[in-house]
Order: C-alpha cells, then structure tokens, then sequence
C-alpha cells in the first residue's frame, strides 16, 4: 500500500518521492521560463537553518550543479547574538554546506553592528522605546546580509519565505 503524502487541486495523489520530483520540477520550470538565473550570476542565499531557507538553498544548488554553476553559489547566516537561538541551526547549516561543497559566511550582529539582538531589546526597554525588536532584528540582518552580497560581489540575493511568512509581514 502506497503512503501518499500530498494531494494536487486535481485530485491526483503523491508519495513523497513523488511529491519532491514534482516540486523540484516545478520549481526549475519557474527559474528557467522567468530567466531567474543566468550563467554569470554568482547568488548568495539567505539561509536561516531552517525548512524555508533550506529548501531554497538545495534547489538552488542542485538547479546550478546541474549546469556545472554550482561554485556561483553560496549561503549566509545571521547569528543575531540571541541566547540559546542560532547554536542547532547553525551547525545544521555548516553540515549541510559542508556535505553539499557550499561556502558559508556566518555573520553576527556583534561583528557588523557592535551589539547582540539581546543588547538591543534590553536597550528598548532600558529606554521605555516604542519599537518592535523583530523589526531591528529584521532590520538589521537585512543590512548585513546585502552588505555581504555587496561585498562579494553576488548578482542576485535569494531568500527563502513562505505564504505564511508574507502573511506574517503584512499583518
């Protein structure tokens, strides 16, 4: 018996080597019929560690390996200086670069801005501030993260988001 995992509008039923097959296809049919990608960009993708951003940086991969671009690629993190927040994903992330022959940069706030994401939330409310830390956080790695592309000369940033994500923004 056959564990399928996804449903398409249509009704047709996948497994989940189906469902990844059909996924990669769909996702390599965009880049090729948007010209996403030409054969001199060198992309530098945005990744937190997590599914999204993961995701995005393993398609992105196996697209340009496929062309031999592969050595045009790689990923930056942002470690915020929040306690106990980055450790697991960051190790998860040098691991998969490492298998996958990915240049990681691991940047921190400490280094680009002086200040931890925790020095800057105790500063906010030292300073009875009316601001967001998730929008200085966001803020903040948004800036390093083009600094670095800019530094390095990367053609195209790419960033890993879902319908939930924009929603979250939005709202």
């Amino acid at each position: 018996m056959k564990n399928y995992v996804y449903t398409l509008l249509n009704g047709s039923k996948l497994t989940k080597s189906d469902f990844i097959k059909y996924f990669e296809k769909k996702v390599f049919k965009t880049i090729r019929k948007f010209d996403m990608l030409k054969f001199d960009d060198k992309i530098l993708v945005a990744t937190s560690g997590e599914k999204d951003s993961m995701t995005t940086l393993y398609l992105l991969h196996k697209y340009m390996k496929k062309r031999n671009l592969h050595k045009n690629l790689s990923a930056i993190t942002v470690d915020e200086g929040i306690i106990n927040y980055r450790k697991k994903t960051i190790a998860k992330l040098k691991k998969f670069c490492k298998n996958h022959d990915i240049e990681l940069f691991v940047e921190t706030f400490k280094k680009h801005i002086n200040s931890t994401q925790d020095d800057n939330v105790k500063l906010i409310s030292k300073k009875n501030l009316n601001l967001s830390p998730c929008k200085i956080c966001g803020t903040y790695r948004r800036y390093i993260i083009n600094k670095v592309a800019q530094e390095l000369k990367a053609t195209k940033v790419a960033t890993g988001h879902n319908t939930d994500d924009e929603a979250q923004t939005i709202l």
